[in-house]
């Protein structure tokens, strides 16, 4: 059983949290803002920013 989560805060930078899953082999990470959980941010998130990023420029 996983006891402990991948966490970020709301305002933390796309890069910087990226490099976080990445660092702990996760596909995704809990967004948490003052103990209480707000968000979940996934793999498939940063794909999707990254498609859209791309179809605008």
């Amino acid at each position: 059983m996983i006891t402990s989560f991948a966490t970020a805060a709301p305002d933390l930078d796309v890069k910087q949290a990226m490099k976080q899953m990445l660092a702990a082999d996760t596909g995704c990470m809990l967004v948490v803002r003052e103990g209480l959980l707000v968000g979940i941010v996934t793999e498939r998130d940063f794909v999707r920013a990254a498609l859209v990023r791309n179809e605008v420029s």
